[in-house]
């Protein structure tokens, strides 16, 4: 989770999975969108290195899917 630290309210969640479970996490993972309203939350899928972004009013996003408005920063420049 990325926090706001000075609101302590949650700006965006990552999930890292494998191929066979991204369907599911990325399922899961709007769902906790909406429950906790996070405007931001991140799918990533460590074997093929694919980055899935989804948005809590647009849904999936296929543009610069590893960007995080949240944090200023691509997502996948922070793994080595």
């Amino acid at each position: 989770m990325l926090v706001d630290t000075k609101s302590d309210l949650t700006r965006a969640i990552i999930e890292i999975t494998h191929t066979q479970g991204v369907k599911k996490d990325a399922q899961k993972l709007q769902e906790l969108m909406q429950v906790y309203d996070i405007p931001e939350g991140f799918v990533y899928d460590y074997k093929l290195g694919i980055w899935y972004k989804f948005t809590l009013v647009q849904g999936e996003q296929k543009d610069s899917p590893s960007w995080c408005d949240a944090a200023g920063v691509d997502l996948a420049k922070l793994l080595f």
